[in-house]
């Protein structure tokens, strides 16, 4: 498994198709979609961010599921990424959603918590997903419950063996990996939870750093997180197993990502500075779970930037909607913060717009010099 798996803006490039569409100014419906069955989660977790989804527990039906999917079909949309919201399995429709998107041309990949996964959802997830990432965020049951807020860490270990032992049997391609949003209460088990991930025979561990950390942090984070971190690297990367970093946290720091900084001290690039437009909404956007279409997934709960509701119309009806030449025109990303992981697929659109506006064949010959990459890199996964 190499490191491109999530490097979002090598990605686009195996998309030539939608990026020629894009440039010349044609309509373009998203390679990837994120979508969000259910607000309601099983988990309590100290960092969430998604608290006020809890008052209302909406989940998709099983109905607008199917609408969904068909309609995401017919946009040509290459790929799902199912997430929340709260925590998706707590849908019991998604297992049979899965499939359909599967039989029709349409790959998955999923964010859980993996408090819910048997034997039957695993089997499932490894039949019909390119990925499966569980937020684990611990290594031992005492601070799993510290941060989770409930105690199902056993659990969650039984889930991540079931999958593994799914793609064993199976034969499965499906990329396995644990995410870790390390804070105080658990970056001490930083090294043991990228240990146990690698024992279990998972692909990859990740550590993502709280963007709310402030500048008060920045001493602790360098002096005692990110040793673990190169410790880890050095200690238990090979061939089979890879210790990454937050794809924004590498957008911003480069290999020295890991020394993370406070998203109010965006040291981005001179064309990020720059920047108003935001092109990425072409690519991916997300669904909400009562059905909202959003101009940007960043944006879901923001209702100045929803486009249309999908019970109401067609997901080509909103896509092609004048409620979207509006947001596209006064959109202004100057604000956004380094959280967003598309803000490095934004720069190289940026640049490849002013190529084609300079020079079409220029632009084209330079889409066309990067090779597609293989299924197994995700490449339809933004």
């Amino acid at each position: 498994m190499g490191l491109d798996i999530f490097e979002i803006d090598k990605k686009i490039f195996s998309n030539k198709e939608r990026l020629f569409y894009f440039l010349e100014g044609k309509i373009v419906y998203p390679i990837n979609i994120e979508i969000d069955p259910s607000n309601s989660c099983n988990e309590k977790c100290m960092w969430c961010c998604w608290e006020d989804h809890r008052k209302d527990r909406t989940k998709m039906s099983r109905e607008l599921l199917e609408k969904i999917i068909y309609d995401l079909a017919d946009a040509g949309v290459k790929s799902i990424n199912w997430t929340g919201g709260g925590e998706p399995l707590t849908n019991k429709y998604v297992p049979e959603s899965m499939k359909l998107a599967s039989s029709l041309g349409i790959q998955n990949g999923i964010f859980t918590n993996g408090v819910l996964i048997d034997e039957f959802i695993a089997k499932t997830l490894v039949e019909n997903c390119e990925w499966v990432r569980v937020s684990l965020g611990a290594a031992t049951p005492y601070t799993f419950y510290k941060c989770h807020g409930i105690k199902k860490f056993d659990d969650v270990v039984n889930g991540l063996n079931l999958l593994k032992n799914f793609k064993e049997k199976l034969n499965s391609n499906t990329t396995l990996g644990v995410s870790q949003l390390v804070v105080k209460d658990n970056y001490n088990e930083l090294y043991s939870e990228a240990l146990l991930a690698k024992n279990i025979g998972l692909d990859y561990y990740q550590g993502k750093p709280d963007i709310r950390m402030g500048s008060e942090d920045f001493s602790w984070w360098d002096k005692e997180v990110v040793p673990l971190f190169e410790k880890a690297k050095r200690n238990l990367e090979d061939n089979t197993f890879r210790v990454l970093v937050a794809q924004y946290t590498k957008d911003k720091y480069g290999d020295a990502g890991t020394r993370f900084r406070d998203s109010g001290e965006r040291e981005l690039s001179i064309s990020e500075k720059e920047k108003s437009n935001c092109y990425v909404h072409n690519f991916v956007t997300a669904i909400t779970a009562n059905g909202d279409v959003a101009f940007c997934k960043n944006l879901r709960d923001n209702k100045d930037y929803l486009l249309g509701n999908i019970k109401e119309k067609s997901f080509k009806e909103i896509y092609n909607s004048q409620r979207k030449l509006e947001i596209e025109k006064e959109i202004n990303s100057k604000g956004c913060g380094v959280f967003c992981q598309n803000g490095k697929l934004n720069e190289t659109l940026r640049y490849l717009k002013t190529i084609h506006t300079e020079n079409k064949e220029d632009s084209f010959n330079l889409i066309n010099s990067f090779p597609n990459l293989s299924r197994d890199k995700h490449p339809n996964f933004l």
